[in-house]
């Protein structure tokens, strides 16, 4: 465990999120420092999902914090284009629009006073039909208010349930394969949800990928993303392996944010609490982009096993890191083709780094003591041709899985074009100047003659390459 002397450091910023001054056991610990180190510093993803999963551990309060606000209505509320969500601070469902123009209720909340008072003046007000029910598992208080939509709705429409959670349902419901590890779909009305399998909460829970429109664009949300860590020892193991097959769902079919029928659980809360002040779902903290997803399920999973160790002492479990991949000065162009891999804890080095070029060109490399890989024979690039670096992740490091990672950018067929954007201006001159007289590494693009340090030679050599007069944009 040498590395975590970096990571105490890295826990200044615990303070913000509510944690205990007071370490815990190493092998708790450690877990809760790389949750904190896997975020980054980014706020969203402290406030909002390593709070709200590392609870378990840090902050006994939370969770009677978290019900009090059962108490507290939420109308039915646009969230996005095609989804609506009604019921408490604390319990919610989602009205979720078909592709045939009717709509799928995901969760149903506790009771039948609920399906009275929320779900069925809901599905009126809407105008639209039921097309069907997804459950995301089988607790009274997600799976409530089934048996009285049953009552006055009918039966000709299918309610998915996790198989694990179906015996001694009364309501009929379609099951969904709970012994499965792979991805799997529930199509309701023309539309489809991806569905992962996550026993451990309960034999029958899932977390899913819901499509969404976001100001006219389709977007994949993950939803229910986290739930109560099981408090035996085999069941909190189960959770976790599924919080990893999460990772790879969200990895596998992009999705870019999170959204929870417990609102209190990330930003869901602070999302309807923004819409109803304002009026404007346009701007959402519940859209956050790929790679922020991916960070929000592995600062989850750190969480998740901290206090899995607290239950079982005796469990070892590698903490993973999440990658970023960037590519690096000039790159990519004609004359560099190079990027760098790095997680929280420094650069990933001696890994092989593969590029890939829309016209099919290849080249392989591997990180050096930076953590960047430079591809020594460079492929033919087409001006603005699509290139990929692509990080496969390793287990070089003991204790340690470093999660795969991916950049993608656009080629530049141009000498002195910092910026990249296809022509040699004043913004790139800018950048240049800006350091001058600085020493930067190789293959960094103010550097034009290669000689170690920013000039006035290089800012010279670039003036005469200016694409438009003047320099113009």
């Amino acid at each position: 465990m040498r590395r975590w002397a970096g990571a105490t450091a890295a826990m200044g910023c615990m303070a913000a999120v509510g944690a205990s001054a007071q370490p815990y056991p190493e092998h708790v610990q450690k877990h809760l420092d790389s949750a904190t180190m896997n975020a980054m510093g980014d706020e969203g993803l402290l406030n909002y999902i390593r709070r709200n999963q590392c609870f378990e551990v840090e902050d006994s309060t939370w969770r009677t914090w978290a019900r009090s606000k059962d108490s507290i209505r939420v109308p039915l509320t646009q969230v996005f284009d095609d989804l609506w969500m009604i019921g408490t601070q604390y319990t919610a469902s989602y009205f979720l629009k078909t592709a045939d123009n009717g709509v799928m209720l995901i969760d149903a909340l506790n009771n039948t006073a609920d399906a009275d008072n929320y779900l069925i003046p809901a599905l009126r007000q809407l105008g639209l039909p039921l097309r069907g029910i997804y459950i995301t598992h089988g607790h009274g208080d997600h799976d409530g208010g089934v048996n009285r939509l049953r009552q006055v709705f009918g039966n000709d429409w299918p309610v998915f349930l996790g198989s694990g959670d179906v015996p001694g349902k009364a309501y009929q419901p379609t099951p969904i394969d709970s012994s499965s590890d792979g991805v799997q779909q529930v199509t309701i009305g023309g539309t489809t949800l991806y569905v992962q399998a996550t026993p451990g909460h309960t034999p029958g829970n899932q977390i899913s990928l819901i499509p969404v429109h976001h100001n006219g664009t389709t977007i994949k949300l993950v939803m229910n993303w986290r739930s109560a860590v099981p408090a035996s020892s085999a069941n909190s193991k189960l959770y976790v392996q599924g919080l990893e097959k999460v990772w790879r769902m969200i990895d596998q079919y992009g999705a870019v944010g999170t959204i929870h029928t417990h609102a209190i659980s990330d930003a869901t809360l602070p999302a309807i609490e923004q819409i109803m002040a304002t009026g404007d779902r346009t701007r959402t903290p519940l859209v956050f982009g790929l790679e922020r997803t991916k960070r929000a399920a592995v600062v989850a999973r750190e969480c998740a096993i901290a206090r899995a160790a607290q239950i079982d002492a005796t469990a070892v479990w590698d903490i993973w890191r999440a990658t970023q991949v960037k590519f690096v000065g000039q790159s990519p162009s004609p004359t560099q083709l190079a990027a760098r891999v790095s997680s929280a804890w420094g650069p990933v080095t001696n890994q092989p780094v593969s590029f890939s070029t829309g016209s099919g060109a290849t080249c392989t490399a591997t990180t050096d003591g930076n953590g960047v890989a430079t591809c020594t024979n460079l492929p033919s690039l087409a001006p603005r041709e699509i290139v990929v670096a692509r990080f496969a992740g390793s287990t070089a490091d003991a204790g340690f899985v470093d999660l795969p990672g991916v950049a993608e950018a656009t080629s530049s067929s141009l000498a002195c074009d910092i910026d990249n954007n296809g022509k040699v201006d004043r913004f790139d001159l800018s950048r240049i100047t800006a350091v001058l007289g600085s020493s930067v590494p190789a293959g960094d693009a103010r550097d034009v003659n290669a000689d170690g340090k920013v000039t006035v030679a290089d800012a010279r050599m670039c003036t005469v390459k200016c694409t438009n007069a003047q320099c113009a944009p």
